[in-house]
């Protein structure tokens, strides 16, 4: 049973890979050394198969999905793009890390259609079906995210973020962090509408940084939910080659950061993982 359950995620292990060397080549460099390289960088990233392989773990798959949404967004096939975000939505939560690029994107350029977004609520509906079949009632089906937001009242679990830094009452640092990442996701918003900001590349690094201010300022964050931060990165590495050592830094900490879990080994304390990532995610907020 447990390889099927692994199987699965194994599986995603290359849609994933084959959907970043989509979203970082033209048609003519699909099938060439580099492509190969970059697909093979994907698939034998420790965080990669650790994830999937090893731990069983499904944050590959809506991240492959995520990545197909990013793709479609930047070819500007919108509604493929939001099928797919839906679809992300629906295999698990934490997809929405991905949900303020396609917000920035719909203000900045003014390209997208508002008819386009009610294909997620729609692939959402679709997508719990099965279960209302099955027996379970709409309505639980339906609010099954909101009571799982109530489940963790942990600041952090294991993921290095803000709050192995600061360390205060629960509830308030988790109305702080919802309410600081918010702001900071803002500024990115007004930033890029204001200057009508459109190139592909642009909107990867957004993806990349999107993810790491989630991870890094939400309350109740798994140290596994920087999986889709790691990819973005691989992305936005591959195709702005300045980036790799950021990419490889939040990479690292990630695999830092699963260590303890995995195999009960701690090589760096949280608290220094979590300033490293502070450090990483001020220079990326530069570059954005």
């Amino acid at each position: 049973d447990l390889y099927e359950v692994k199987a699965f995620s194994v599986l995603f292990d290359y849609i994933c890979a084959l959907a970043v060397v989509r979203i970082a080549f033209d048609k003519k460099e699909l099938i060439s050394p580099r492509s190969l390289i970059v697909y093979t960088i994907v698939l034998i990233s420790p965080v990669s198969f650790l994830d999937s392989a090893y731990w069983a773990q499904c944050d590959v798959i809506y991240t492959a999905v995520a990545l197909i949404s990013l793709y479609c967004l930047i070819k500007e096939r919108y509604l493929g793009a939001m099928i797919a975000f839906g679809f992300a939505i629906a295999l698990k939560l934490q997809a929405i890390f991905f949900l303020p690029v396609l917000l920035i994107y719909y203000f900045a350029t003014k390209k997208m259609s508002i008819r386009y977004v009610l294909a997620v609520p729609a692939v959402y509906l679709v997508s719990i079906l099965p279960a209302i079949i099955a027996g379970r009632g709409f309505m639980d089906t339906l609010k099954i995210y909101a009571k799982q937001t109530k489940l963790y009242t942990a600041l952090t679990m294991n993921c290095p973020n803000i709050y192995y830094i600061l360390n205060g009452n629960a509830e308030m640092f988790r109305k702080m962090g919802m309410l600081l990442a918010i702001v900071i996701l803002g500024i990115a918003a007004c930033y890029f509408i204001y200057h009508k900001i459109e190139s592909p590349e642009a909107y990867i690094l957004l993806a990349f940084w999107c993810s790491t201010v989630c991870i890094y300022f939400l309350p109740g964050m798994h140290e596994r939910y920087s999986y889709m931060a790691c990819i973005f990165g691989i992305v936005y590495a591959v195709v702005n080659r300045k980036g790799f050592w950021i990419a490889l830094g939040i990479n690292l900490v990630t695999l830092l950061s699963w260590l303890p879990y995995l195999f009960s080994i701690t090589p760096i304390k949280f608290e220094y993982l979590s300033i490293i990532n502070f450090i990483l995610l001020i220079i990326l907020s530069v570059k954005l």
